[in-house]
């Protein structure tokens, strides 16, 4: 049983399990546009108010407010711009989505998942029904777009926009071929909901936000971020909720939180979208960008979510933050999953899969532990600047343009810890570990196999940037594919005791698809791999204490009466002992005293049903 695990969920299934309507006399005031009573003062489901900006002005401290599945936007009247219509959260408030609300025969039976309660920006009521407006009017470089008069009026113009990729020229073609498809979302809200203020109580939960619209082309404007939540100086708790197809000009599509620490947990991500407000640049932060805080996301799935222009964070963007990502899901995001700039967050048991790049460390002491980063197009970890620390970390078949398949360091004095690194690519240098310019990088307990560059198979490469800029390497404990002659490039490499270059002997690292780097390869090791019990314990932080499985960190795999640490992410299984001759007479002596005592005592019976 994975004992760390299970801590974390109890501790978020005890704030998402609270009881419906908060604590014993707290008011409720419901919400249902299609409640059917005569006076819709929020008192009953039937007398539900039936818009919900409403029921947050008459909200205090202490109301929770229940809301029904349907669609509500922020109310326009008293702004001197409708776009700029927005939900206030307030403090001591909580709100609540998925109710089934009047004329149900359960009307508090509750579903977010995801919710149907629909808080979205298109205050106008004129978005297309489907998402084709995002690959007709926005670049996907793919052929194509889903709309079939707008492709064809598009591409009898430039073929190549449906024979090769949608690019700019064809976006731009679109808009004024298919105004009405692509202008569509221009009168939305620029905040969907805005958070600013508030602090851990105001608590918005299961409902969905969409359509938002943060599209004010001139630099700086607060318009151009936080599409579907804006928060500014706030930390709110934001639970089970659905963040789609909402649009920032800048930063944050879907969430934008400055000098602010919220609260995020059990929340979908899913085709956000942050872009480039000019054409010098770039959008950061598709899901959510947070910058000068301490958030916390658990339990989070982010997926297609894109940062154009290849901005940051096609997932995440930290900017100058702490905090904690764990337990989260990223896959399928057109740009780099995780990225940090001057942060210092820790990233534990997450799963990156198929995104555009893995994690950006960019300078600060991250931590990232316990994750599985698989099939990316970029480094999995690319680290520039600070003392990152990659412990417990499952990094395969990743893909880099440039250098550093598995993990790129530069300038950046990285230790990585009981890794597993194998088949990533790098197009020119370090298949599995890249260490350019200044850095001094340590790589313990850990396994580097099968990966390599396109022109060799060199495990690991170092590059000096200059003269006075000569990376540095310890290797230690650790099975490395090819030996020391597999470190290439130029630098300063101390080769440690307990280095190996064995066969690791996984249980099956391609998986039942015959493909590795996805999430059905098993790159556990054998009982009789050599990696068992090869590590250093005292290269163990006192803070592992389990495997990626969620077993314990250090057993005795060899059965010799010494626990040691075993290389890579995994413990192996301790072998089951193997009777010999004189093991196999002693049990059959066993057998045959205890039939005779049977028989003796209970005659034939003994043995009969």
């Amino acid at each position: 049983m994975d004992l760390r695990r299970l801590a974390t969920v109890a501790s978020v299934t005890a704030v998402l399990v609270a009881p419906r309507g908060g604590a014993l006399g707290q008011a409720i005031l419901y919400v249902d546009a299609s409640a059917t009573g005569s006076t819709h003062n929020g008192s009953s489901w039937c007398n539900a108010y039936l818009q919900l900006t409403p029921a947050l002005t008459a909200a205090s401290a202490g109301t929770t407010i229940r809301v029904a599945d349907g669609v509500y936007n922020p109310d326009p009247a008293g702004f001197p711009n409708p776009r700029q219509a927005t939900f206030q959260l307030e403090n001591g408030v909580t709100l609540e989505g998925g109710y089934a609300g009047c004329g149900a025969p359960d009307p508090n039976a509750r579903n977010t998942n995801p919710s149907a309660a629909v808080l979205s920006g298109d205050i106008q009521g004129n978005d297309p029904a489907s998402n084709e407006f995002r690959d007709c009017c926005n670049a996907s470089y793919l052929p194509g777009c889903p709309d079939a008069a707008c492709a064809a009026a598009v591409c009898a113009q430039y073929s190549f926009c449906c024979d090769a990729q949608w690019e700019e020229i064809c976006v731009e073609t679109a808009r004024s071929k298919c105004a009405t498809l692509c202008d569509s979302k221009d009168d939305n809200c620029y905040h969907v909901v805005t958070g600013s203020g508030v602090d851990a109580t105001a608590i918005l939960d299961g409902v969905t936000i969409t359509l938002g619209q943060a599209d004010v082309p001139t630099f700086p404007s607060e318009d151009s971020k936080g599409a579907g939540m804006y928060v500014q100086g706030g930390s709110p708790t934001i639970r089970n909720c659905l963040f789609c197809r909402n649009d920032a000009g800048y930063l944050g599509g879907g969430l934008y939180v400055h000098t602010g620490s919220p609260q995020v947990m059990g929340c979908t991500f899913d085709d956000n979208r942050a872009s480039a407000y000019d054409l010098e640049s770039t959008g950061e932060g598709g899901g959510a960008y947070v910058e000068a805080g301490n958030p916390l996301f658990s339990g989070c799935t982010f997926t297609i979510n894109e940062a154009r222009s290849f901005g940051a964070g096609a997932g995440i963007r930290l900017v100058q933050t702490g905090g904690i990502i764990e337990g989260c899901r990223f896959a399928g995001n057109s740009g780099t999953a995780i990225d940090c700039y001057l942060s210092s967050p820790l990233i534990e048991q997450c799963t990156i899969v198929s995104n555009g790049g893995g994690i950006f460390l960019g300078g600060g002491t991250p931590t990232v532990r316990d994750c599985s980063i698989l099939g990316n197009f970029s480094p999995g970890i690319y680290c520039f600047g600070g003392t990152p620390k990659i412990i417990n970390t499952l990094i395969v078949g990743n893909f880099a343009g440039g250098s550093g398949g598995g993990v790129s360091c530069e300038l950046s004095n990285a230790s990585i810890l009981n890794c597993t690194i194998v088949a990533n690519t790098a197009y020119t240098n370090g298949g599995g570990v890249y260490v350019g310019g200044s850095s001094a990088t340590q790589i313990k307990n850990s396994i580097l196999w099968g990966n390599y560059r396109q022109s060799d198979r060199s495990q690991i490469y170092l590059q000096p940037f200059s003269p006075s800029t000569i990376p540095t390497l310890t290797v230690a404990y650790s099975e490395i594919q090819g030996g020391q002659s597999a470190v290439g490039g130029l630098g300063t490499l101390t080769w440690g005791d307990g280095n190996i270059d064995q066969d690791p002997l996984f249980v099956d690292a391609d998986g039942a698809d015959g493909t590795i780097g996805n999430e059905d390869d098993n790159l556990r090791l054998s009982p009789d791999s050599p990696c068992v019990d090869s590590g250093d314990n005292s290269a163990v932080p006192p803070s592992v204490t389990v495997d990626l499985d969620g077993h314990p960190r250090i057993v005795d795999g060899d059965s010799n009466g010494t626990a040691v640490v075993d290389m890579g992410v995994y413990e192996a299984p301790k072998p089951i002992p193997v009777l010999g001759e004189l093991g196999v007479c002693i049990m059959t002596l066993l057998l045959l005293i205890v039939g005779t005592v049977l028989i003796r005592s209970h005659g034939r019976k003994a043995f009969e049903p």
